[in-house]
């Protein structure tokens, strides 16, 4: 960094009254900004410093493994998968063993000749008694109403699925543009301290030509409010770093440090990032019709719980007594009765339960179909306001490419003039400065351009 000025004027010093006035205000608040700064310094956050250099691609994985939503949905997965187990156990057969030990003890005075016993009668005296019933049951026919709720269950299973390649992507595109945020201020950092060196530099300037004879002190002390005002410009830069980092930190679960933690550029944006948007391929259709197939299975369902239920039933009964001792009514034990039948039930008149359940589930249908057609069509103005955005930003890029490097000519200019001693330095300084002020807008949109491909990029996967 040049810090000499060899350009002196012979210019008489003209220092008025007033100007001498006007630039002693001005280096005293040069003086408070300086002193503020110093402060803030002081105040900034010193975690623990851990070095670390982040990656778009880590920075990604890293959140899919930390969010708790994607751990929820991916556990919704699997109580859907249970729920198809639950329902395919309905075609197997329902076994029930009942056993009752119990006193009994005739307070009829022997009035009463019977009792009555698991359906069983049984000589009324007291006596210990034991008694074991085997009963079962089984659904043979119900005309498709199983494997429609089964077909439901495998829907809402698959839907789950897609749910979570919904919070994935979701996901991917709120951590795309947190590191956008934490990268554009991280380079922001580096700007404000570039300028902060070239601002000192022409106050450096500035002062050997006050001294000099050549400039006014109001000169100098514009100079040096310029740069207090760059070194509060970089402590604010550090502390918005410090939130765009905190931001990120709550997607990864990471601690980062502004003064250990470097954010790394996307890699190079290839045009195959700009792809279309097919909404049938993305999760958001394809949950939806999964929905919606297992509302109308679960519908047809309640369809056919309106048809008669077949089925077969047995029963087997055993039983044992004696009058003094309660385990030798266990030993006692023998078999009474065994059935076997034919069962058929038919809902007559359940209340309308099954009716307005079915006008539920229609309504459900409707309700989702709209919920899909709202969801892709913001899909697609989200994805055709962030292709406009790559657009603009694209265009960008290259007006402000030419514009650096019509700065770029003028900077070798005065850079020549002054090494021979035609222009003070401080003016090639300036001219540094309002490059790099032109090179900072210039990466900004170059990461938005990256950013908003890489955001097409996931809303286009299916």
């Amino acid at each position: 960094m040049e810090s000499h000025c060899p350009f002196v004027s012979a210019q008489p010093l003209l220092i008025a009254a007033e100007r001498e006035s006007m630039a002693s205000e001005l280096l005293m608040r040069s003086a408070r900004i300086v002193l503020s700064s110093l402060l803030i310094g002081f105040a900034l956050p010193m975690a623990e410093a851990r070095a670390d250099v982040l990656t778009y691609d880590e920075v990604v994985s890293r959140s899919l493994m930390a969010s708790y939503d994607v751990r929820l949905t991916e556990a919704d997965v699997k109580l859907n998968k249970n729920d198809i187990l639950r329902k395919r156990t309905d075609y197997l057969p329902n076994i029930v063993a009942h056993m009752n030990t119990e006193y009994l003890r005739d307070l009829t005075n022997d009035q009463t000749q019977v009792a009555v016993v698991n359906n069983t009668i049984i000589p009324n005296t007291t006596r210990n008694q034991t008694s074991i019933n085997l009963a079962t049951s089984w659904n043979v026919i119900d005309f498709g109403a199983r494997s429609k709720a089964v077909l439901a269950a495998k829907e809402h299973h698959m839907a789950s699925r897609f749910a979570v390649e919904q919070r994935r992507r979701d996901i991917k595109l709120a951590v795309i543009d947190k590191y956008t945020e934490a990268l554009i201020a991280f380079k922001n950092v580096a700007n404000k301290a570039q300028v902060l060196s070239l601002r000192r530099g022409v106050y450096v300037c500035k002062a050997r030509l006050f001294d000099a004879g050549n400039i006014a002190k109001t000169e100098v002390a514009e100079a040096a409010l310029a740069s207090a005002d760059a070194q509060t410009a970089l402590i604010h830069a550090q502390y918005d770093y410090v939130e765009k980092l905190k931001e990120l930190s709550e997607y990864t679960h990471d601690i980062y440090n502004v003064n250990s933690t470097e954010v790394a550029d996307y890699s190079d944006t290839t045009p195959q990032m700009f792809a279309k948007i097919v909404l049938d391929r993305t999760p958001d259709h394809k949950f939806y019709d999964r929905e919606i197939a297992s509302k109308r299975a679960e519908l047809k369902a309640l369809d056919r719980q309106r048809y008669p239920q077949i089925g077969l039933y047995s029963n087997f009964y055993m039983y044992g007594f004696n009058q003094y001792r309660i385990l030798q009514s266990f030993k006692a034990l023998r078999p009474v009765t065994i059935s076997f039948g034919l069962s058929v039930n038919y809902p007559v008149f359940d209340q309308l339960k099954n009716y307005s359940e079915r006008q539920r589930k229609k309504i459900e249908i409707e309700r989702l179909l709209i919920e899909r057609d709202k969801k892709l069509w913001e899909l697609e103005q989200s994805h055709t306001k962030t292709t406009q955005l790559a657009q603009m930003h694209g265009v960008d890029v290259e007006n402000r490419t030419q514009l650096i490097a019509q700065h770029n000519v003028k900077a070798a200019i005065l850079g020549r003039l002054a090494d021979r001693n035609l222009l003070d330095r401080s003016q090639e300084l300036s001219q540094k400065i309002e490059m790099a002020e032109q090179e900072l807008e210039l990466l900004k949109s170059k990461v938005q351009l990256q950013a908003h491909a890489r955001k097409l990029q996931a809303m286009a996967e299916g």
